[in-house]
């Protein structure tokens, strides 16, 4: 029994002990482990919020100090956001506005230099660290270039607040940050260094050597925030996703990615494929391509979990992207034997599916395909490559989880082939389910449609009725589940509307 044993014992123990739950549930076996488990500083450290605003300002500056003179309490943060937008506009000219004891200033000045800052770059990092404000004192209250410095102001202290709690909690398990980055391109960034993207890259690079990686061992899950500019939260925004889990890919530990409200970015680096540790991959509300998807399937090594939905906000460019499904399903056809949770909410503007379903094939194979021309030379190699791949829902051995609209679910059923000229043979869905799939879930179905519909859907009932199969439970059937889809107007369909908790007004931690 652990209230049997020593406390140093005890403490130990319970240092490897990662969820706040769980050290309750010790906590409650005896008095003596009640004590060690600290459950109140536990609770105080366990999340942290860094944000641009004065009385955020100060209350993780007092966290870090405080960690930093008793580094016990930084293993007890698990998590850590920062819903500020990175704005690079201007360099950082801020000079200290905190005056601190030696000892203190000492502590600061180690920790910036442990995270790989020497010289100029680490006076920079410390005058961010010792800000009581981002704001910028002006007698006018139009004065832009003060708003777009105070703006720039709010990146720099947001992100060496988040570069130094990296530094120093141990356990962080989850982060959801915006994208340390505004672009990559070199003709809209200009040439200032920013510390949290400035860390991340030196960690990127000792995560690809024999090196062991000092820092966000324990890191399983990142979140990218992605805001809109203009604050109202209505439309897609473009974000560099691809870019950003190559920042975070190889750590030890990671296992997800997640973001929504995404449109296509402008500009990405090349996406590396089977370059990337990340396993789970979840898009929401977003605008994307096929081809983009395919990319980011293609960069793990190995894919658990893939979710990806439309619709919640509009698009400022209006219409909605081309959306291939043979491409998405011959890209995931290279993780068949590892994939466990699809989920793809699509079908509201996939072109295809609109078609008369003789007519499918012939779509699929001209846009988003090996032979669409539109596409530039490099994306045409990679469809070509994975065009050749075969499969159908029946071959994903470990699926346990899937979602998928109506016909996107039969096209699935049916697979898909290697050879330009051959076609797959439809049959029953209850004959293509794979072994152990457990959950279905039904988009877009609507009974006495379709009469092929209601029959395939009959049948799945009925066996998932008998027993007879590993199959639990079956959504969309009964109660039809609408596909989503891009709002065209938001001021006639704002209940429509997708908002991210970050973007309220009331947003807490």
């Amino acid at each position: 029994m652990l209230a049997d044993l020593p406390p140093e014992i005890q403490s130990l123990v319970i240092s490897f002990v990662p969820a706040n739950r769980d050290i309750a549930a010790l906590s409650h076996q005896c008095r003596q482990l009640y004590s060690l488990c600290d459950l109140e500083l536990r609770q105080r450290f366990h999340r942290i919020k860094v944000t641009a605003k004065d009385e955020d300002i100060e209350t993780v500056f007092n966290l870090l100090i405080e960690i930093l003179k008793k580094p016990r309490l930084g293993t007890f943060v698990n998590h850590i956001e920062c819903p500020v937008l990175t704005t690079i506009t201007h360099e950082w000219t801020g000079t200290p506005q905190r005056h601190l004891a030696e000892e203190e200033m000492n502590l600061v000045q180690s920790m910036v230099r442990e995270a790989g800052f020497e010289g100029l770059e680490k006076e920079r990092v410390v005058s961010m660290l010792l800000q009581k404000t981002a704001k910028v004192e002006t007698s006018n209250a139009l004065d832009f270039a003060a708003y777009r410095y105070s703006k720039a102001c709010e990146t720099f202290i947001s992100q060496a607040f988040v570069t130094s709690l990296m530094i120093v909690c141990p356990n962080l398990q989850s982060l959801a940050i915006t994208l340390p980055f505004a672009c990559y391109d070199p003709i809209y960034c200009p040439d200032i260094a920013m510390p949290l993207d400035l860390f991340l890259r030196r960690m990127l690079s000792i995560q690809m050597s024999p090196e062991p990686v000092p820092y966000l061992r324990q890191l399983r899950h990142v979140y990218f925030i992605n805001l809109d500019k203009t604050g109202d939260g209505r439309s897609y925004v473009h974000l560099e996703f691809g870019g950003g889990m190559m920042l975070f890919g190889n750590l030890p530990s990671i296992e997800s990615a997640a973001t929504d409200a995404v449109e296509l970015p402008d500009l990405e680096p090349p996406l590396p494929e089977e370059s990337i540790d990340i396993s789970k991959i979840c898009i929401k509300h977003s605008s994307l391509n096929s081809n983009y998807l395919v990319r980011l399937i293609l960069m793990p090594r190995v894919l658990k979990e893939f979710r990806y939905s439309v619709g919640g906000r509009e698009s400022i460019e209006g219409g909605y992207p081309m959306f291939n499904p043979k491409a998405v399903i011959k890209a995931l056809c290279g993780h068949k034997q590892r994939l466990q949770t699809l989920d793809v909410d699509v079908e509201g503007e996939c072109l295809p599916f609109q078609l008369k379903e003789e007519d499918w094939e012939a779509e699929m194979d001209s846009h988003g395909s090996a032979w669409d021309l539109g596409e530039d030379e490099e994306m045409i190699k990679l469809i070509k490559r994975v065009w050749s791949r075969s499969g159908s829902l029946q071959d994903f051995v470990a699926l346990k989880y899937l979602s998928l609209s109506i016909n996107f679910l039969l096209y699935l059923a049916k697979g898909v082939s290697g050879e330009p000229d051959e076609k797959c043979e439809k049959r029953p869905l209850v004959d293509c389910l794979p072994p152990k799939l457990e959950h279905i879930c039904v988009r877009g179905y609507k009974r006495g449609v379709n009469e092929d519909h209601d029959a395939q859907m009959d049948a799945l009932v009925s066996l998932c009725e008998s027993g007879l199969s590993t199959l639990k439970t079956i959504e969309g059937v009964k109660k039809v589940i609408p596909n989503a889809v891009t709002i065209e107007d938001i001021d006639e369909d704002g209940d429509l509307l997708w908002k991210s908790k970050y973007e309220s007004s009331d947003y807490e931690s």
